[in-house]
């Protein structure tokens, strides 16, 4: 199965990229700067399956801050906003995804930042 189609079926319940076109990606590169209230169970894995489909495109940050953002959501656990604590919200499949992604980033991309990779890794493996 690819990395594709694993995102894809993990996330199928949340609608992956409704919505979220290239065009909106490429100008909101964090999703963390998106205003207003977002579902990171419909952002993340359209942000996940960009990054995939746009291994090669090193002019954006867009990978560097999709990592960032799992790194991130990997740690934090009973968060005050329901909408920030990602990690108690994924099922076992999306979890799964979401490591898949990060050792896929590993594996395939040349320029990525081993560190913040390995450390979302062991964060979502907890």
């Amino acid at each position: 199965m690819s990395i594709e189609q694993i995102i894809n079926a993990a996330f199928a319940d949340a609608k992956v990229r409704v919505d979220i076109t290239d065009d909106f990606i490429r100008s909101n590169q964090s999703f963390f700067e998106i205003d207003g209230a977002l579902d990171l169970l419909v952002y993340l894995p359209a942000y996940m399956l960009w990054c995939v489909e746009n291994k090669d495109d090193y002019d954006q940050l867009v990978t560097d801050c999709t990592i960032d953002a799992i790194a991130y959501f990997g740690r934090t656990v009973n968060q005050p906003r329901a909408l920030l604590d990602l990690k108690k919200r994924c099922n076992t499949s999306q979890r799964e995804a979401i490591l898949a992604f990060l050792h896929w980033c590993q594996e395939s991309l040349e320029a990525v930042d081993e560190k913040q990779v390995a450390r979302a890794i062991k964060q979502w493996n907890k």
